[in-house]
């Protein structure tokens, strides 16, 4: 019976590729040097990478936003782009 579920994960990797590993939202803040409040008001300012996977819409006690980390450092870079030309 488990042999099932398994033979569909390998399927789909073979299919797909292996997913990226993602960051959560405090490592993000930590990568970036940045504290939470900051990077929350950054990313209504400027519109930022979306999460991958957010569970606070699921559960309010695990509230995590997952995100590509390549996508959050490509956006950090434009916005560190922008103040030092500003």
């Amino acid at each position: 019976m488990k042999l099932q579920p398994m033979a569909e994960e390998s399927k789909r990797i073979r299919e797909n590729g292996r997913h990226r590993p993602l960051r959560s939202f405090r490592e993000l803040c930590e990568e970036l040097g940045v504290d939470h409040t900051r990077l929350v008001r950054l990313l209504g300012k400027h519109p930022g990478p979306k999460p991958k996977i957010n569970h606070s819409a699921r559960a309010a006690v695990h509230a995590n936003s997952w995100y590509d980390p390549l996508e959050v450092r490509a956006w950090w870079g434009s916005l560190t782009l922008e103040q030092k030309r500003g």
